[in-house]
C-alpha cells in the first residue's frame, strides 16, 4: 500500500502544473483516509461470515468455542475480522447441529460419529459433507476420556443393576447415548425394553443425578471432574472400555461451502490451529483455562483439575488432524449393534486440504 507520507514528499520537492499538483493532492488525501487492510484484503470487502453449530458441550471438551473467543481473536488469530469472521449457535446435542447442517443453516458443525453415520446413510446435506478438523481422541492411550457415573449410595455395581432404571443422554441419537446402548447389549441389557432414557444437558447432568431423576448420568469433561471434586459419584463404566479409543466428535462442513468459500475456509482453518497450538501450550494454561471458565462458568479450579493433564485429559492433535480410525470404531458399533443399516466408511469422508499443515 502506498504511504501518503511519500506521496506529501514528492509534492513538496517535485514541479507539477496547477491540474497535476491538484490531482495528486487529492490522491494523497485518499490514501490519508482510507482504512488500514491486512494483506488479502480487499478494501471495502466484508469478511465472509462463517456458521458454526456446537455439538452441546463447551469448551475445552468442544475447544473451537475457545479458539474463536474475544482474547484469542486480538492477541493470537491472524486471519479474523479480515478474510472470515464465526457465528456461534450453540445447540443441545449434535443432532441439533445436523439439522442445521442439513437446513443450510449451518456452514460448519460438531457432529457424533452417530450424527455423521446417519447424515451419510440418509444423504441428508445437499452436496454433502466432509470432516475438516479434529476435536479430541476420547481413551488414546496415556489420556483420559468420558465416563458414565452413579452414585456411590446408589447400590448399582454392574450393568445388570441397571434394568429398570432411568439413564440420562444429553441427547438421543448423540456419541455418549450410542456408546451406552452398546454397553448395555454387550452385558445382556436390551436398551429399548429393559432401562428408560432421559434427555439431560451436559451442565444439568450432575444435578439430575444427585437428585434421584436419573440413575446413571453420561459425563463428559468438565462436567465429570465437578462431580468427581464433590463426591459421593463413582464411575460404573468408561466409553474407551466399551470401544477403545474413539473420537466421539469431529468438526465437519457442508460441502458446497467448501466449493465456494476455498480462501477463507483455509484461512479459517489455519487461525483453528494457531489458536489450538497457542491453547494447549503448557506456558499460556493459566490464561487458557481463565478463557474457558468465562465460556464454561465452570470454577477455574475445576477445569484445572484436568486440562492438559497427561492421563487425565482427551487427547488432541496439534494439527487438528481427525482420526479416520478413531471415528470409525464408533460407526462400527452403530451397524453392529444395528443402529444403522448398512456400514458407512468414515475416510472417504475426510478432507484434511484445508488445513494449514499435512496431516501425516
Amino acid at each position: 500500500m502506498v504511504n501518503p507520507k511519500h506521496v506529501d514528499k514528492i509534492l513538496q520537492t517535485a514541479k507539477f502544473s496547477r491540474r497535476e499538483f491538484l490531482f495528486l493532492s487529492g490522491i494523497s488525501v485518499l490514501f490519508a483516509t482510507l482504512p488500514a487492510c491486512k494483506a488479502g484484503q480487499t478494501v471495502g470487502e466484508k469478511p465472509l461470515a462463517i456458521r458454526y453449530a456446537t455439538g452441546g458441550a463447551t469448551p475445552p471438551t468442544e475447544i473451537q468455542i475457545a479458539i474463536f473467543s474475544e482474547f484469542l481473536q486480538k492477541e493470537v488469530l491472524q486471519h479474523y475480522g479480515n478474510e472470515y469472521t464465526v457465528n456461534i449457535t450453540t445447540t443441545k446435542g449434535t443432532p441439533e447441529a445436523q439439522t442445521l447442517l442439513v437446513a443450510e443453516q449451518a456452514d460448519f458443525a460438531t457432529l457424533a460419529f452417530s450424527t455423521i453415520a446417519t447424515t451419510v446413510a440418509k444423504d441428508a446435506v445437499p452436496g454433502g459433507i466432509s470432516i475438516v478438523a479434529g476435536l479430541f481422541v476420547d481413551g488414546e492411550p496415556g489420556y483420559g476420556g468420558n465416563t458414565y457415573l452413579v452414585l456411590e449410595e446408589s447400590g448399582i455395581q454392574t450393568a445388570e443393576d441397571l434394568r429398570g432404571k432411568t439413564l440420562g443422554v444429553n441427547a438421543l441419537g448423540t456419541a455418549v447415548d450410542i456408546i451406552l446402548r452398546v454397553y448395555l447389549r454387550n452385558n445382556g441389557i436390551d436398551p429399548n425394553t429393559d432401562v428408560k432414557f432421559a434427555e439431560v444437558g451436559f451442565g444439568a447432568m450432575g444435578a439430575a443425578l444427585r437428585e434421584g431423576r436419573i440413575d446413571l448420568g453420561s459425563f463428559v469433561h468438565p462436567f465429570m471432574d465437578l462431580e468427581e471434586q464433590k463426591g459421593g459419584v463413582r464411575t460404573l463404566f468408561s466409553a474407551a472400555e466399551v470401544l477403545g479409543p474413539n473420537s466421539a466428535v469431529a468438526t465437519v462442513a457442508r460441502n458446497k461451502f467448501l466449493e465456494e468459500h476455498p480462501e477463507a475456509v483455509r484461512a479459517f482453518l489455519d487461525d483453528w490451529v494457531r489458536g489450538l497450538d497457542w491453547l494447549i501450550d503448557e506456558n499460556n494454561r493459566e490464561k487458557a483455562i481463565e478463557i474457558m471458565s468465562d465460556i464454561s462458568k465452570t470454577p477455574p479450579e475445576t477445569l484445572g483439575l484436568y486440562y492438559g493433564k497427561p492421563g487425565v485429559d482427551y487427547y488432541r492433535n496439534p494439527l487438528a488432524c481427525p482420526s479416520a480410525q478413531a471415528l470409525q470404531v464408533g460407526v462400527d458399533a452403530m451397524v453392529s449393534e444395528g443402529f444403522l443399516d448398512q456400514k458407512i466408511s468414515i475416510a472417504p469422508l475426510v478432507d484434511t486440504s484445508y488445513l494449514p499443515k499435512p496431516c501425516p
